[in-house]
C-alpha cells in the first residue's frame, strides 16, 4: 500500500507545475486562474480527508486506491489534453460577475 502511495504521489505531482501554463495560455485568467487550479488541489485534499475520516474501517481500502488511482490518471490525462476551445467555455462558464 505504502508503495502505491508513493507511485501515485510521484506520478501525479507533475500536474500542479503545468498549472501556470494552462491558467495563462489556455485558460486566459492569469494570476486569478492560477489561483482557482492551485486551489483545488487543496479543496480535494480537504475534501478526501473528510471522507476518509468518515468510513467506518479500514476494510476494502486497498481497491478504493486502486479505483481513485485510475480516476486520478485519467482526470490528469483530461485536463491536459484540454483544448482551448472546452477550455473557454469551462472558464467562462466559472466566471462571476462582478
Amino acid at each position: 500500500m505504502l508503495l502505491l502511495f508513493t507511485i501515485t504521489t510521484i506520478g501525479t505531482r507533475g500536474f500542479v507545475e503545468l498549472f501556470p501554463g494552462f491558467a495563462d495560455s489556455v485558460f486566459g485568467r492569469g494570476p486569478e486562474g492560477l489561483a482557482m487550479l492551485t486551489s483545488t488541489v487543496g479543496l480535494g485534499a480537504i475534501c478526501g480527508a473528510l471522507w476518509m475520516l468518515l468510513r467506518p474501517a479500514i476494510a476494502g481500502l486497498t481497491r478504493l486506491v486502486l479505483g481513485h488511482t485510475l480516476v486520478i490518471s485519467l482526470a490528469i490525462l483530461a485536463f491536459t489534453a484540454t483544448d482551448r476551445s472546452l477550455s473557454r467555455c469551462l472558464a467562462s462558464l466559472s466566471r462571476v460577475p462582478r
